[in-house]
């Protein structure tokens, strides 16, 4: 019960930014909305890594044995932080569109409306073509698909080719390998969690890197509602191991011949990202013109 009630910030962000974008297109208004991050469920991220630009796709054991997890489902899909206002901002077409755009360069499928739909119903032959072309979305879809130590290397790929997300996605694996441990009633010993926790806040770090200061801090805001403090020894550590994962994920880039990670952030994105550092008063379902869609969102998110 303690997991499935612990507060997050990202599922919530998810239900708000997809409903923000419906809005978007379908009542063009001024507002647009923060890059969008679908955790992926699965087990602790390894040291897997892809080196082979051909992918290979999972045996139908491999893919049971993902199925086998589903019990990691109600550990992310209960998250939930009612109290967090997650706050809108206006901006010009131009602002909306450059900030989408930063966005999904940067693997947040739900920037676009039924974009990520669009990669859900692709079956796996068509996922490893995109994936082995470069595109970031199907890696991450085929990772999700697959799970394991395979789609861990998937999103460290898709990671090296630019998606930030792909290193959320890591952060929610490594996470779930002790949360669902605590779940099933058998936890990790304290010295291995520790180590899994100290892992998952150095890819926050490495977000930071990235030029994804909100996801940076949402790593501070998790750990810190999980009562979680690092020592300055492990503060240390967390700084060096962020460092380490950007120069690994930088030569596997230069080695596909993509050059430097661009880590420039458009000035739309700084306008919203410092939203989240001013209190706000009302969130996107206290407006009486999103109650309908808002509804409909939160009875989804609740089943």
């Amino acid at each position: 019960m303690k997991l499935l009630l612990k507060v997050s910030h990202l599922i919530f962000f998810i239900i708000v930014i997809a409903a923000i974008v419906f809005l978007v297109l379908k009542r063009e208004p001024t507002f647009y909305s923060s890059p969008a991050a679908t955790p992926v469920s699965g087990i602790a991220a390894g040291n897997t890594t892809h080196s082979d630009k051909n992918l290979s796709l999972p045996t139908q054991q491999q893919q049971a044995d993902n199925n086998s997890s589903s019990a990691t489902q109600p550990l992310l899909s209960k998250k939930n932080s009612s109290s967090y206002v997650w706050p809108t901002v206006s901006g010009s077409p131009a602002d909306k569109e450059e900030m989408n755009q930063w966005s999904y360069d940067r693997g947040f499928t739900l920037m676009l409306p039924g974009k990520q739909q669009d990669y859900d119903s692709y079956t796996n032959e068509t996922l490893k073509t995109l994936a082995n072309e470069g595109d970031i979305h199907a890696m991450q879809t085929l990772a999700a698909r697959i799970g394991g130590a395979q789609g861990v290397a998937l999103l460290k790929l898709a990671a090296a080719h630019g998606s930030i997300m792909a290193l959320l996605s890591i952060t929610t694996r490594i996470e779930n390998s002790y949360e669902v441990a605590e779940l099933n009633g058998a936890p990790l010993p304290d010295e291995e969690k520790r180590k899994l926790q100290v892992e998952s806040k150095a890819y926050y770090e490495v977000m930071g890197l990235r030029g994804d200061e909100e996801f940076r801090r949402s790593g501070d805001r998790h750990f810190a509602d999980e009562k979680v403090e690092f020592t300055q020894v492990e503060q240390h550590y967390i700084k060096e191991r962020a460092k380490a994962i950007y120069d690994e994920l930088q030569q596997q880039r230069t080695g596909l011949g993509l050059g430097e990670f661009d880590n420039s952030v458009p000035d739309s994105v700084k306008k919203y990202l410092a939203t989240f550092e001013k209190p706000t008063t009302k969130t996107f379902c206290d407006f009486p013109e999103n109650q309908v869609e808002c509804e409909k969102l939160l009875a989804e998110y609740n089943k």
